[in-house]
């Protein structure tokens, strides 16, 4: 235990510290109430700062924006409002994220008020991603970029942190009915809202949502290339499979899906509940269903449920004191189901982890040039636990799976724990009216990891009400799942070297005018890149990889017109592996074909325009393109090559006669639209249209989800909702 030291070490160092700064000083006239509101709860810093201060890109959705919108989940909203935000369907998995280069639900976190609601064991990201049911958001908050020296391991290159309703910010009664045609489904809402006193009320919402997605015949699958396959059969690139496979974006086991989630506020305790249940089936690898029978094509899906309660207690002694205390507990079940191409059957890869988490946060904000911020967190977990409910077969991991009998001769897997200690502090130096400083450090202390640091300086340069820079240098880390960590700690190895991702970046944020904004971003990361190692059967380190990048943003809020625009460039320089022999899905650029990494789209442009015609009629228009994707069509040609000599077990296309233009190189274009309409007072009606350029061209609508040129093109659909507060 002697990593732990550093905890007593780092709270001296930080109690000795006479560098105290109390921020704008306009907050000495503000009330302890209207204090407690400022910046505190920006998920970027520790200390309040002002927004063009914080040295992050970070994009605000808010309610209003969450309800007017025709996103059917969250995942589809921050697809539709965050720059670079991009969402990719899997081959062997659900969908996957990405931004600024890195793929993977496991490359950022999510928050839910301020917790971590991500898991360990296999699938981290996956939950609440999914749902319908959003009435009981206030506001969503999406960090680009690193994050790690707030919220350490895992916040590689994006936070998204969600904000509930509470009774200080809800109040009555509020009931929402949302419907689905083409992309079928049925949403309903209830939201409760009561305060007895003017710091003490209660916050009720739940949410049920029947999702049957869009049939196979309106979002059908192709394969992408022509061709012959090893088998000797011949493939059409325009054609569709023919597989029996699941609708798109059904909800996983055909089950409702679920959200619950209440909370109590007294004073300055505050206590909430949650409970979400979710998942989707997905479409596999095509060659997938050729070595299956038929019965159980159906059987691609992943499901979780996750269980939450947690209390936090915020205290302002005065106008420089604070403090914020906060414990919870957490229990989450995975279920990942599909068809085996191993064997001729099913199974189902099940896990449940449960969290202790506990989190103390001391701010001082007293002297008028400097502040700072110290805290402590410390997590327990516990792993290898049977699931309740998401499943009856045994515990198995994806990492593990025909590998743990090797290690327990085949019995039922020991449940396991770890602990986490955290060390945070961050201190802020205004060293002129335009210069100043924000310096961070976390240090995780985690069981069988060797000692993380994730440091990170800013410095902004203030050039008035027009102009602002920021420069920032960071490093983040990412460690294994729980299962391949305890794998090499029953085989007696050494401790893991968590991967880092080191990040420059220069941010520039200018005020036109008064209603007129822009952000210009460039980046560099170089990172230790991790890839699935198909002889050890888990992601090894296999090199290290540079890259950077470009993000613009346009801002115009006007009397009635509302004009986001934002476009991302994102570019591989190099991945230099550290052996040359490696072949990595991740590029084949080392191999010598292509230049950039699959799956990854290099551009990224996003347009939202919002029109208020009247006081009781608005519109919105969302516009999304995908600019291709060179990666994937280099590690196609490279998977090509490779086997072209033949192999009957490998299911790549032997000869290629013609590439669909759509599976790689060409933009994929997603077009909404939405009305929104105050029939009453309380009374609002929606009529939202997606993927609406799929009436003119189905490939309008596609979205790769294998390295292989497989696609499937989303449903145009519409939806309607029907909301009234009582």
């Amino acid at each position: 235990m002697n990593k732990y030291k550093f905890v007593p070490l780092l709270c001296l160092l930080v109690l000795d510290s006479k560098s105290i700064y109390a921020g704008d000083k306009n907050n000495f006239n503000l009330s302890l109430e209207k204090l407690s509101r400022i910046s505190l709860d920006s998920p970027a810093t520790l200390t309040s700062l002002s927004e063009k201060d914080i040295p992050s890109s970070i994009t605000t959705i808010s309610h209003q924006q969450i309800q007017e919108t025709s996103a059917r989940s969250l995942d589809e909203l921050l697809e539709f409002h965050v720059p670079g935000y991009q969402r990719h369907a899997q081959a062997f998995n659900t969908y996957q994220v990405s931004n600024r280069g890195f793929v993977g639900n496991g490359q950022f976190l999510l928050l839910v008020n301020g917790k971590r609601m991500s898991e360990h064991s296999q699938h981290s990201s996956i939950m609440e991603r999914d749902l319908t049911a959003l009435g009981d958001i206030d506001e969503i908050k999406v960090i680009r970029g690193s994050a790690a020296a707030i919220y350490g391991h895992g916040a590689l290159n994006m936070v998204i942190s969600i904000k509930t309703m509470n009774s200080r910010t809800f109040e009555g009664t509020k009931m929402k009915f949302s419907a689905g045609v083409t992309e079928e489904f049925l949403n309903g809402e209830l939201s409760f809202g009561y305060k007895w006193k003017a710091d003490q009320g209660v916050y009720l919402f739940a949410g049920l949502t029947d999702y049957q997605g869009a049939k196979l015949e309106n979002s059908p699958v192709f394969f992408g290339v022509s061709g012959t396959k090893f088998q000797g059969r011949a493939i059409s690139a325009t054609n569709t499979t023919g597989y029996a496979i699941s609708n798109d974006y059904q909800n996983a086991g055909d089950k409702l899906a679920i959200k619950l989630h209440g909370q109590l506020d007294i004073g300055d305790f505050s206590v909430w509940a949650r409970y979400t249940r979710g998942g989707k089936r997905f479409a596999t690898r095509i060659d997938s269903y050729e070595q299956l029978n038929s019965s159980i094509t159906q059987q691609y899906e992943v499901a979780y449920e996750q269980a939450t309660i947690n209390l936090d207690y915020k205290k302002f002694f005065n106008k420089h004191w604070m403090t914020d205390f906060s414990v919870g507990y957490d229990m989450t079940e995975g279920l990942r189901r599909q068809g085996s191409t191993f064997l001729n059957d099913s199974f189902d890869e099940t896990y449940r982890e449960d969290q202790i988490l506990a989190k103390l946060l001391i701010r001082n904000e007293q002297f008028e040039h400097q502040s700072f911020a110290m805290g402590a967190e410390f997590s327990y977990e516990r792993f290898g636990l049977e699931p309740f409910r998401v499943s009856d077969a045994p515990v198995r991991y994806a990492s593990f799976f025909l590998r743990f009998s090797e290690i327990d001769q085949g019995k039922r897997i020991e449940p396991w724990s770890a602990i986490t200690v955290s060390g945070l502090f961050e201190h802020q130096w205004k060293v002129t009216d335009s210069v100043s400083f924000l310096t961070n450090l976390r240090i995780d202390a985690r069981d069988h990891i060797e000692l993380m640091y994730s440091p990170r300086f800013g410095v902004t340069y203030d050039l008035g009400s027009n102009d602002t820079f920021n420069f920032i240098i960071s490093r983040s880390n990412k460690i294994p799942d729980a299962p391949l960590i305890r794998k090499q700690t029953i085989q007696g190895g050494d401790e893991f070297t968590p991967t880092t991702n080191d990040t420059v970046e220069l941010k520039w944020n200018r005020n036109w005018e008064r209603n007129i904004s822009t952000l210009f971003s460039i980046y560099g990361q170089q990172r230790e890149f991790t890839d699935w190692n198909s002889t050890k059967l888990q992601e090894t380190q296999i090199g290290i990889a540079r890259q950077w990048g470009l993000e613009f943003e346009l801002s115009y809020h006007g009397e009635k017109l509302d004009i986001s625009l934002s476009h991302q460039f994102n570019k591989l320089i190099d991945l230099k592996l550290n052996d040359p022999d490696t072949i990595s899905i991740v590029s084949s650029q080392p191999n010598g074909f292509g230049d950039d990494l699959n799956i990854l789209h290099n551009n990224i442009s996003k347009l939202n325009i919002r029109y208020q015609f009247t006081r009781q009629l608005s519109g919105l228009i969302t516009y999304v393109r995908y600019w291709g994707s060179p990666g994937s069509a280099g590690f196609h040609d490279f998977t090509n090559d490779r086997f072209a000599g033949g192999n009957s077990n490998n299911p790549s296309v032997r000869a290629i006669d013609n590439i669909d233009p759509y599976a790689f190189s060409e933009s994929a274009d997603y077009l909404q639209a939405s009305i929104n309409w105050n029939i009453l007072k309380n009374t609002k009606i929606g009529i939202h249209g997606n993927y609406l350029l799929g009436f003119i061209d189905d490939n309008y609508n596609k979205r790769g989800f294998s390295h292989n040129g497989y696609y499937r093109t989303h449903a145009p659909a519409f939806n309607f909702q029907l909301s009234h507060k009582f």
